[in-house]
């Protein structure tokens, strides 16, 4: 098979998404329009990178982001501020030839290396073992959640309940109240803050995949949790509960809520993240 590899201009936007809805394989991060949010709202330079046959149709992608810290230096991610990116392609070979021209680029441009977010690694390339994705399968129904919980974190989230929460689950509009508890908690570990902007843009950008759950205790707010839906996973990228609230299992109940929220919408997988 011939296939040549190009940086797209834009031009393979459509093709490229279909491609990705079309892989089992690919993460929500996989899709075009996060090149547009790298862009307009970071200033991020990009190099998505597309693979192409004799009747140009796509065979494997690369979306690739510039990153400038004062701790890692200028280098490239596939992707940044999420747990997957890296390459999606048809085959092994296709795989391998669209790293050799990512590293091209990055030798080219003369950036310090690579990051590939890839759920496997790749042979030759040194690996990072030091984090871990954690998976939840879960079951088709609340009960069956419940069930599956033990008796233990069952009375946990009955200790949150008999406070008489008020469960918010929306968008855009819960941003400030999801802000507020995620800002505070990083503040109070020492961690750096994303804007607020990138949370709204994110919103603004994915209203059908981005969702919002808050949680309120006696008028103010305990929890809240950022959630990406995309297939059949459902994502929980950020999460923060409020300290005066612990003494209650707050954080259970707002997994409680998360998971059940997950189940309803059709996930049959749960994903934590990484750690």
């Amino acid at each position: 098979m011939n296939i040549s590899i190009i940086a797209t201009d834009d031009s393979h936007r459509h093709a490229w998404d279909s491609y990705i809805y079309g892989r089992s394989d690919a993460s929500f991060y996989h899709l075009y329009a996060w090149r547009d949010f790298y862009r307009d709202v970071f200033g991020k330079e990009t190099h998505y990178l597309v693979a192409l046959d004799e009747r140009s149709q796509i065979q494997g992608i690369l979306p690739l982001v510039r990153q400038k810290s004062f701790f890692f230096g200028d280098y490239m991610v596939s992707l940044p501020f999420f747990n997957y990116g890296g390459v999606i392609a048809e085959n092994e070979w296709v795989r391998k030839e669209l790293v050799k021209t990512a590293i091209s680029i990055r030798t080219d441009i003369g950036l310090s290396h690579i990051e590939f977010r890839d759920k496997q690694p790749f042979k030759g390339l040194p690996v990072r073992q030091d984090k871990v994705a954690m998976w939840l399968d879960l079951p088709d129904s609340d009960d069956a959640l419940a069930k599956s919980l033990g008796a233990k974190r069952r009375s946990q989230i009955k200790r949150s309940q008999r406070e008489h929460p008020t469960v918010l689950k929306g968008g855009i509009e819960l941003l400030d109240g999801f802000y507020g508890v995620f800002s505070r908690n990083m503040r109070d570990l020492g961690t750096p803050v994303y804007a607020k902007v990138m949370f709204r843009e994110i919103l603004s950008r994915f209203p059908k995949q981005a969702q919002i759950i808050s949680i309120w205790v006696r008028g103010k707010p305990a929890a809240a949790a950022f959630l990406f839906h995309h297939r059949n996973i459902t994502e929980i990228p950020w999460a923060s509960t409020v300290r005066d609230f612990n003494a209650i299992s707050i954080n259970m109940l707002l997994y409680w809520e998360v998971l059940c929220e997950s189940i309803q919408r059709g996930s049959t997988r749960f994903d934590f993240g990484r750690s």
